[in-house]
């Protein structure tokens, strides 16, 4: 916005007081950062609520498969929400990526993406949920950090 300041910060040390948004919309931002544990606090430090997205295993492992670089080589973790609601974090390395996730429907999600011949193409077919996680949050959420990338 025009007359507006901009800031440039990393989630995980936001330059504002406790509880200064009423929501905060991180979309896209929680896959890139150094400490997902420190991020996560941050945004619950400075908002009553929020909009977490990062894009899902399955759409994380499945783009560009079967190629050993798919997926995005700048992006350090895989997100999911687990059956109990938490935000999870586990490393995605080249290495984790072969072996994918420990999310619920992986092993499945494998057998697609070796039987499927344009998974790009897929994707932009499927429902927002099945391409990205998705977490609304009110007051605050948990979350686990599993290994390191």
């Amino acid at each position: 916005m025009l007359g507006r300041p901009l800031l440039h910060a990393t989630v995980e040390a936001l330059p504002f007081k406790d509880k200064t948004f009423d929501y905060v919309y991180a979309c896209h931002v929680v896959e890139h950062t150094t400490n997902p544990a420190a991020a996560c606090r941050e945004l619950m430090r400075v908002a009553r609520a929020g909009y977490i997205e990062a894009p899902s295993p399955f759409y994380e492992q499945g783009y560009n498969y079967p190629r050993p670089d798919r997926g995005w080589s700048f992006h350090r973790w895989f997100v999911f929400v687990g059956g109990d609601g938490t935000l999870i974090f586990e490393p995605k390395t080249r290495e984790t990526i072969e072996a994918f996730c420990s999310c619920r429907h992986a092993q499945f999600v494998r057998t697609i993406y070796q039987t499927v011949d344009d998974l790009n193409r897929l994707h932009r077919v499927l429902p927002h949920d099945c391409n990205n996680t998705v977490l609304r949050w009110a007051n605050e959420f948990k979350f686990e950090v599993r290994g390191a990338p």
